[in-house]
């Protein structure tokens, strides 16, 4: 964790090298204020990085334009598949930053709180992003400047606010805490851009632990929202949810009679709620496609789904036409789940697995 490029240590500073390796050891990504003891006593032992403090390079974010920069979220029709954008075009005082590793997290934490209670000007949101992504590539990650972070989203210009939303649903995924919670579901109202919204819904589904109930609420409202995406991403945020639902069951019902391009994901939300039910949507899902049609993406996602589940999936195997390998991995897969789930339960006279799966297999054909 030390600070690499030059480093002039100060024959008087009050960081012995003893000291500094007692300071690393200590750190944790977790914990701000051990960061925060290591950061001190490097600086007052003079490291720098290429020759300048991290502080310094930190106040040349303001001074960089961050568009083409970063990965973002693409437009409406690809929000699954963001651009992706050489790491050579990352600014040089974000790149130096990320060089000095944890140590750099404290600075870093307070630029942004400084300027999260700033005016909405260009520098300031400058600052903003490029401290964010810096610390989304800071490994490893560094956890404890999560809330510095979702205290930033709500200062940033809706351009901004959309790349920060965009790390907090990856390499910043917050747990699911009350101010995570509130930040989020505030981008998802209805005066929001639609790449905030996008974004929003996209770190509502991946919050670590359990959801509470303004998740859910704002999940469920997100069904009725204009934008695909964010109804893709409202459902996969009910499919972390625990039934029994009726309200969150009925709203899927409606969902997949109107939103045909969602059943798989309708599917997989329902199981939660309605498991039989949910396995005959699947089903039935599953006979309806054709191959060579428009659904034909929609019917690999079915057939993803289907392996997912393993032996669960097992009733729902006779919905599939013998067409091609795609085919048969998923039976394969499915069988081999059954088979284990079989013998776990000490099931009596049990097949060789393959012998098994190829007589299914080949039955299909």
């Amino acid at each position: 964790m030390a600070l690499p490029g030059n480093r002039s240590a100060s024959a008087h500073g009050s960081g012995s090298n003893a000291d500094l390796a007692r300071l690393r050891q200590a750190a944790r990504p977790d914990d701000l204020r051990s960061l925060r003891r290591l950061s001190d006593a490097l600086r007052r032992a003079g490291r720098l990085v290429d020759g300048r403090p991290v502080q310094a390079w930190i106040d040349l974010f303001s001074a960089e334009p961050y568009d083409g920069v970063y990965p973002r979220p693409a437009d409406s029709t690809r929000a699954l598949e963001p651009e992706r954008l050489p790491e050579d075009g990352t600014p040089e005082p974000v790149r130096q930053v990320v060089s000095a590793g944890p140590a750099a997290v404290p600075a870093l934490v307070d630029a942004l709180r400084t300027a999260a209670r700033g005016p909405c000007v260009k520098a300031v949101i400058r600052t903003i992003v490029h401290s964010v992504n810096a610390l989304a590539r800071i490994r490893p990650v560094p956890t404890c400047a999560i809330p510095a972070v979702l205290e930033s989203v709500s200062a940033a210009s809706p351009k901004a606010r959309a790349h920060v939303l965009f790390e907090l649903a990856g390499p910043l995924r917050p747990r699911a805490t009350a101010l995570a919670v509130r930040v989020l579901t505030d981008c998802l109202g209805a005066t929001q851009e639609d790449r905030v919204r996008v974004t929003a819904a996209q770190a509502l589904s991946r919050l670590e632990g359990d959801l509470p109930a303004r998740a859910r609420d704002a999940a469920l409202m997100g069904l009725a929202d204009p934008h695909r995406w964010v109804r893709h991403f409202c459902l996969l945020t009910l499919a972390r949810l625990r039934g029994p639902d009726e309200v969150v069951r009925a709203a899927l019902y409606e969902q997949f009679r109107h939103h045909e391009e969602h059943r798989p994901e309708v599917i997989r939300a329902l199981l939660r709620f309605d498991e039989a039910q949910a396995l005959a949507f699947l089903a039935d899902e599953l006979r309806r496609q054709a191959p060579g049609e428009a659904g034909q993406e929609q019917y690999g996602r079915c057939l993803r789904l289907l392996e997912e589940l393993g032996s669960l999936a097992a009733p729902v195997l006779s919905a599939i036409r013998p067409r091609g390998p795609m085919e048969e991995a998923c039976v394969r897969a499915v069988l081999r789940a059954e088979l284990k789930d079989c013998a776990a339960a000490r099931a009596p006279e049990p097949l060789a697995e393959e012998r098994t799966i190829e007589w299914v297999c080949g039955e299909c054909r």
